[in-house]
């Protein structure tokens, strides 16, 4: 078990590394979110052409920046799903640090 003056930093340490994993996904959030709306945008598009001919080069570009963004949500749906495992993993062991860090500075406490 480590010191009661070592708990503290480690505790520290997760928190700083669950902030920067906010961070990261919050990111993430916002670019899904950019990249929903171009899938949108462009499957609206696509669906007022009442001819979909993907040599008109408009339709084309739609219909690319449609595909492009349904593997890129697909990707990011992958990796925000990671991230949010990880960032719940790093809440349990800072939650398992406290809880180690009450019981040694409560037994502390009660010797002196």
């Amino acid at each position: 078990m480590a010191t009661i003056s070592l708990l503290p930093t480690r505790i520290q340490k997760l928190t700083s590394e669950i902030k920067e994993k906010e961070q990261g996904l919050a990111k993430l959030r916002k670019t899904e979110h950019k990249t929903f709306k171009a899938y949108i945008r462009a499957r609206k598009k696509l669906s007022c052409k009442t001819r979909h001919d993907l040599q008109n080069p408009k339709v084309k570009k739609w219909y690319k920046i449609w595909m492009k963004s349904t593997d890129d949500l697909q990707a990011l749906s992958t990796q925000l799903e990671r991230e949010e495992s990880e960032l719940v993993s790093l809440k349990q062991q800072r939650a398992e640090r406290i809880a180690a860090d009450r019981s040694t500075f409560e037994a502390g406490l009660l010797r002196h």
